[in-house]
């Protein structure tokens, strides 16, 4: 089980707001991850849920990020994502849809830009390029 930070704060208005509550230790590299989904998705609308910051676009669940005590992620509703991009994760702990990152080192735009060539079909049309958008 991946342990939160004690004392953080469970409740936030926007995704600024978790930002400040975040650690300094972890804050630069997801202020970093947060400046690249909005650079690479300008369309994001930005939530709030269960105590972290999520991302949609076009009204789908495109990804969300958390600080933990011992690292950072980036979680993508994907199912596929991750492991279309395998040979660029190695240095990284990873599950099915999750990228888990030391707190010290933002996560390369190599992992989090999109491809803009080779879309997927529609039906996973949220999911385009490389990461499928995240």
């Amino acid at each position: 089980r991946w342990v939160a930070f004690p004392g953080m704060a469970t409740e936030f208005d926007d995704v600024v707001g978790y930002l400040d509550t975040v650690p300094a230790t972890h804050r630069h590299a997801l202020e970093k991850l947060y400046g690249q989904i909005k650079r690479f998705y300008p369309d994001v609308t930005e939530h709030i849920r269960w105590s972290q910051p999520l991302f949609k676009l076009d009204g789908e669940t495109l990804c969300a990020f958390k600080a933990y005590k011992k690292h950072s992620s980036l979680g993508v509703w994907s199912e596929t994502a991750l492991s279309r991009i395998a040979d660029k994760l190695a240095d990284y702990d990873t599950a099915q849809s999750t990228i888990r990152f030391p707190a010290d080192k933002p996560l390369p735009d190599r992992i989090v830009k999109p491809s803009s060539t080779n879309a997927p079909p529609r039906s996973d049309r949220r999911w385009p390029g490389e990461l499928h958008r995240c």
